[in-house]
């Protein structure tokens, strides 16, 4: 058995980038910051925040959620499996990406000011995953 799954939690950094095909099919793309707090070792070197960006890609009416709800600085958990992505550009230069294939996207709450933490529980923002037969459809 095989198993292909990422589930990251962070901020949506614009707005998210959303298409419609010919037939109908809606495409939604944005992209996603989570860091890893910095620190200091034993030895007193410090070890500065490091902050990843991920391009989550979702398909059909969990999209359209998307484009309607979701804006930069939104706080999400998504859940979706990675792709790898390579092309060869306009300029003829060989390109590869990674994605992430979101069939989940849940809001998260952020703490209540004051100190009350609630920064576990969710609220989710599609509560069945959407799956998609022909995701490449979507995108043209």
């Amino acid at each position: 058995m095989y198993y292909n799954k990422a589930i990251l939690i962070g901020f949506v950094g614009a707005d998210p980038n959303v298409h419609y095909s010919r037939r109908g099919s809606c495409q939604a793309t944005l992209r996603l910051a989570t860091s890893v707090p910095g620190y200091t070792r034993r030895d007193g070197t410090q070890i500065p925040e490091r902050t990843e960006w991920h391009t989550v890609v979702i398909f059909g009416t969990l999209a359209q959620f998307v484009e309607r709800w979701v804006r930069k600085g939104s706080h999400l958990l998504v859940e979706g499996e990675i792709r790898y992505n390579n092309y060869t550009d306009r300029q003829g230069q060989a390109q590869a990406r990674t994605e992430i294939w979101a069939d989940k996207v849940t809001f998260v709450n952020r703490p209540k000011q004051g100190g009350s933490q609630e920064s576990t529980s969710t609220r989710s923002t599609a509560e069945q995953p959407v799956s998609q037969s022909d995701p490449s459809d979507a995108a043209s």
